[in-house]
């Protein structure tokens, strides 16, 4: 999944495409941290991966259609440059 939201892909579904997005190109993974991944929370709303110290991955269980809040949010951040209010968003995978 991390490998698709940094290439960008897009794969077919039964019900439309899947399709990952990054938002900042250029930016790599270490590949030391993806071999230290660890669960940090899990909750209804969804779970949040830690690759060690580098960047945490947050999946959000989304049940209806549209934009999770807290990915629409971060990303409205980051694009008027506001920092440090909410971590840097570098990708999602969104279903079209």
């Amino acid at each position: 999944m991390l490998d698709a939201i940094m290439r960008g892909s897009t794969f077919r579904a039964p019900s439309g495409s899947k399709v990952a997005c990054a938002t900042l190109p250029g930016v790599t993974l270490d590949a030391a941290a993806l071999r230290d991944a660890r669960v940090v929370s899990s909750d209804p709303l969804g779970v949040s991966v830690a690759f060690g110290d580098s960047f945490v991955l947050k999946l959000f269980f989304r049940m209806e259609e549209g934009v999770a809040p807290e990915l629409e949010v971060g990303r409205l951040f980051q694009s008027e440059g506001v920092a440090g209010i909410t971590p840097r968003t570098l990708g999602w995978v969104e279903h079209r």
